[in-house]
């Protein structure tokens, strides 16, 4: 089993706030989060596949 990223650890691995990474959440638009009791966890490898996902700018 991988270890769980924090949001705040997703949001560096994303090299965004965590609130921008907050706001994504909430637009539906960044990796998916996975709701514990009392925080959100990201997936590295769902992370990096969302990472892979977006366009080039």
């Amino acid at each position: 089993m991988e270890t769980m990223l924090t949001t705040r650890e997703a949001a560096e691995k994303l090299r965004v706030s965590v609130r921008t990474l907050m706001k994504w959440r909430k637009l539906g638009k960044g990796p998916p989060a996975h709701k514990t009791e009392r925080k959100l966890l990201y997936s590295p490898g769902e992370v990096q596949d969302w990472l892979k996902r977006q366009p080039a700018k």
